[in-house]
């Protein structure tokens, strides 16, 4: 089961998918090191319209869908 990163923030403003998932990534990195033990794997596709779509598992399983020019900046 995948969960959905939300859209919005608690202010409501929109942030970039690849801010979040760049976000959970050193999350979860900071407590795998923290821990000293820990497993993740990510998946990456293509996606129509040159999205990239990233699967994240680390205990849960987090899915987000970025577009190159969120990765470009």
């Amino acid at each position: 089961m995948s969960e959905q990163s939300d859209i919005f923030t608690d202010n409501y403003l929109v942030q970039s998918e690849y801010r979040r998932f760049t976000t959970k990534l050193n999350e979860v990195l900071h407590d795998i090191l923290k821990h000293g033990y820990g497993e993740a794997m990510i998946r990456i596709s293509i996606s129509k319209e040159n999205k990239r779509m990233i699967v994240f598992e680390a205990g849960k399983s987090y899915q987000y869908t970025v577009h190159l020019s969120e990765m470009q900046n």
